[in-house]
């Protein structure tokens, strides 16, 4: 088993919730969510910062 932690930037982040008509976040802040999970989660598997890429671009990063 391999682990993948999709990990873009929070203003990335912000930038798609724009679009949705539902947030996900409840009252937290989209900064301090990715800090919780940055701070709070083992750094087990592989990291991978998707801010610039696409779907294809991080399916590729994965699947190397």
């Amino acid at each position: 088993m391999h682990v993948t932690v999709l990990d873009p930037a929070p203003e990335v982040i912000a930038a798609h919730e724009v679009g949705r008509t539902k947030g996900g976040y409840d009252t937290w802040t989209i900064a301090a969510l990715v800090d919780g999970l940055r701070r709070g989660t083992p750094r087990l598997g592989q990291w991978l910062d998707t801010s610039a890429l696409d779907v294809e671009q991080t399916a590729d990063a994965i699947l190397g």
